[in-house]
C-alpha cells in the first residue's frame, strides 16, 4: 500500500487500535509489518537510508521534566524528496512504563541500516535487555505522533 506524510499517523494509529492489548512486542511486529507493507510516496528509495526504523529505550524525563518514564520508542525516518536534501520526518511509537521497575537497565538504540535486513534488526532487538524485560507487559500509557524535526 502506498501512503504520503499526511495520512500515515492516522494509518499507523488505527493499527495499533486493532490491538486488543498494547505491548512492545505486538508493537514491534506491527510496527516492522507496517514498514514491510506501507511505501510513502516521495521517499527515494534508492537510499536506505531514507526510510529506515530506529529502536530505542532508556529512563528519560517527560517533557515536563518532573517525570522520569522508562521509555521504548519505535521510530520510522523518512525523507520526502532527495537524500537529506528533503523534508525528514519521524513517525514515533513511544510506550511508557514505571521507571522503578529498570533501573540498572543501560539505554538502547539502533537503526535498521546497521543490519543487512529487517529479520536480522527485529532478531537483535529482541535479544535486549530493556526488550525481554518489557515485551508482554502493558505500558502505563503510549502516544502515536508525526514530527518533522528539520523545521
Amino acid at each position: 500500500m502506498q501512503i504520503t506524510k499526511d495520512n500515515i499517523e492516522n494509518i499507523f494509529n488505527n493499527k495499533i487500535k486493532e490491538l486488543t492489548t498494547v505491548t512492545v512486542d505486538n508493537c514491534l511486529d506491527i510496527f516492522v509489518n507496517f514498514y514491510n507493507n506501507n511505501f510513502i510516496s516521495e521517499v527515494d528509495t534508492n537510499f536506505p537510508e531514507n526510510d529506515m526504523l530506529l529502536f530505542e529505550y532508556g529512563i528519560y524525563d517527560s517533557q515536563d521534566g518532573k517525570v522520569e518514564n522508562f521509555t521504548v520508542g519505535l521510530t520510522r525516518q523518512f525523507y520526502i524528496g532527495k537524500n537529506e536534501e528533503g523534508d525528514l520526518f519521524n513517525l514515533q511509537l513511544l510506550l511508557y512504563f514505571d521507571k522503578h521497575n529498570f533501573i540498572g537497565i543501560e539505554p538502547y538504540n539502533r537503526w535498521s541500516d546497521e543490519f543487512s535486513t529487517i529479520e536480522d534488526w527485529t532478531k537483535k532487538i529482541k535479544r535486549t535487555d530493556g526488550f525481554e524485560q518489557t515485551e508482554n507487559i502493558i505500558p502505563k500509557s503510549f502516544e502515536i505522533f508525526l514530527t518533522n524535526p528539520g523545521i
